[in-house]
């Protein structure tokens, strides 16, 4: 008896040259039951039959590709002052980009491949999970504003000052408003909280 392997496996050919293009097309075709079948990677004008050792293969030199800092998706400035991948609020990707990393990251995980490098910060699966996030939770991903916001919060003015006083050297202190500055592309932008914030101490 002869099953086609189709029947069975998620095949994937890829040319080794043109890997992204190649299995950002074959994910782009598949079908949610594709997904759902065991991989099988075959690198076109190779021999070869993948027993593990191709799917390793191929998600290393895919993950080279998609998952590093200067990729476009992840924000570079946090990729080197945390040392983990955030997703960039700025990026001039496409959301097909942030589709194809969460597909790969899905496969990995489905087929049991160990040794991906992929440096996301527990707070990723946290919220993947629904889980409930907090201060700590910033810290992994922007130490300096968890560091920041902590002072804040754990501020208070000494004994005998009145309620007046103790709100103007808390804004003298910390010289806050409410505005949020950001990197976007190498421009500094700045965006209200609310309406009049810049205005708000």
């Amino acid at each position: 008896i002869h099953i086609d392997p189709a029947l069975l496996f998620f095949i994937l050919k890829v040319r080794r040259d043109h890997i992204l293009e190649d299995t950002t097309a074959a994910l782009q075709r598949a079908t949610p039951e594709d997904l759902r079948r065991q991989l099988k990677v075959v690198f076109e004008g190779e021999q070869g039959v993948d027993e593990g050792g191709l799917a390793r293969e191929f998600f290393r030199l895919l993950s080279a590709r998609v998952f590093t800092a200067d990729c476009g998706l992840f924000d570079p400035a946090v990729a080197q002052s945390a040392r983990v991948l955030w997703f960039d609020k700025g990026s001039a990707c496409e959301s097909t980009d942030f589709w194809l990393a969460g597909v790969i990251l899905g496969l990995v995980v489905y087929n049991n491949m160990p040794g991906l490098d992929v440096r996301f910060p527990a707070v990723v699966f946290k919220r993947i999970k629904d889980e409930q996030l907090g201060l700590e939770d910033l810290r992994a991903v922007y130490p300096e504003v968890y560091v920041s916001l902590r002072s804040l919060l754990q501020w208070a003015p000494e004994d005998g000052v009145s309620d007046e006083e103790a709100k103007a050297l808390f804004e003298n202190t910390f010289c806050l408003d409410f505005t949020v500055s950001y990197d976007m592309h190498g421009v500094n932008s700045t965006r209200e909280l609310c309406d009049g914030g810049k205005d708000r101490p």
